[in-house]
């Protein structure tokens, strides 16, 4: 009882305190979850996907990848380990199909850093092997045709890259 009176007169609960905004949001999403439309919320629809679901949306995204982008990545749908939970160590282990990404010219790492940074929102994949992972238990509806669009992008920035340099 008094350490819970001393943390409630620490200035510093303020910093910890939940908003208006972040008490309306979590309400929705209860709301969601007690209606049953508990797949509405991105984070449980991605935990509940089916394998069969993940496999044919990393095989669309490889063929749309090949197909934009042909011959600039060698791209192969793997099964991967994702990883759910909160902070720092996530405790559940999830099998995903993921597709593998390396570029066929340059640095996988480069690819990556260009993903992560090259736009909004962010791309954040999984450096393995040399490869690059995207999950495709992460992909939003929309998200696969942002990404090839970057990948595309990706490809035709590093190539007028390398004549700049050769010049």
């Amino acid at each position: 009882q008094a350490l819970a009176e001393n943390f409630r007169a620490n200035p510093l609960l303020r910093a910890l305190r939940a908003d208006k905004v972040t008490y309306a949001l979590l309400g929705a999403a209860l709301d969601a979850y007690r209606r049953g439309r508990w797949r509405e919320l991105p984070a449980l629809a991605m935990l509940a996907a089916s394998g069969r679901t993940l496999r044919m949306s990393a095989s669309r995204l490889k063929r749309a990848i090949e197909r934009s982008a042909p011959g600039r990545f060698s791209a192969q749908v793997v099964l991967a380990e994702g990883r759910a939970g909160g902070g720092t160590a996530p405790t559940t282990s999830l099998p995903s199909p993921a597709v593998a990404l390396a570029p066929a010219a340059g640095r996988v790492e480069a690819l990556e850093a260009f993903l992560r940074s090259g736009g909004l929102p962010p791309v954040l994949g999984v450096l393995s092997e040399g490869r690059l992972l995207l999950h495709a238990r992460t992909l939003l509806k929309g998200d696969a045709a942002d990404l090839v669009k970057r990948l595309a992008a990706y490809g035709v920035r590093s190539e007028g890259q390398k004549v700049k340099s050769e010049k």
